[in-house]
């Protein structure tokens, strides 16, 4: 009497076949599994395998613009500024020339934005007021922000020795020992 032995997952066999898939039907959770033996060297291994997934859904609208908007640190500080800080800024200060503009009048609006008009003389004051101080203290802070970080730039730039060397050879030209570096732990 011959012994015949059950197929194992890992038998020896030196005539493995390429993979095949052989598909069973759902088990008793109902969950529909797939079998794969995958060829090795001397060996036949059977993979049970879950049936694939779909692709995860396409990102939305918002989720593009948001991963978009978060990208932009990878830009050069004054693009980046631009675009974070004073592109919203800018959609605040247009929103509210807009709304001075079409309930004042434009021309009016233009006057008191850059001061040649009273906001106290407008029919809508408080209005008025607020593109007023928008005029004559945000928009040249703003201005004079971006002016003095491109020029302070673009000095940094051209500048050959660093500002600490310089530092240096001043006081050393004037005679004054240099304070002594600290590793910034102690006081």
């Amino acid at each position: 009497m011959t012994k015949t032995t059950p197929k194992t997952s890992h038998r020896r066999d030196a005539c493995a076949p390429a993979a095949q898939a052989n598909v069973t039907g759902p088990d008793a959770a109902g969950v529909d599994k797939r079998s794969t033996q995958v060829p090795v060297p001397g060996y036949v291994l059977t993979v049970e395998q879950q049936p694939s997934l779909p692709p995860p859904p396409r990102d939305t609208l918002a989720e593009r613009i948001r991963d978009s908007y978060r990208g932009l640190s990878g830009w050069n500080r004054p693009a980046y500024w631009l675009v974070k800080r004073g592109l919203p800024g800018a959609l605040v200060f247009a929103a509210l020339y807009v709304t001075c503009g079409s309930v004042l009048g434009w021309t009016v609006s233009y006057e008191i934005l850059v001061g040649i008009t009273s906001p106290a003389a407008a029919s809508h004051r408080m209005l008025a007021w607020v593109l007023s101080l928008v005029g004559w203290l945000v928009t040249p802070a703003v201005v004079g922000g971006v002016v003095g970080y491109l020029v302070n730039r673009q000095v940094d730039q051209r500048r050959q020795e660093s500002a600490e060397q310089v530092t240096r050879r001043m006081l050393e030209e004037a005679s004054i020992t240099a304070p002594q570096q600290t590793d910034g732990d102690t006081p």
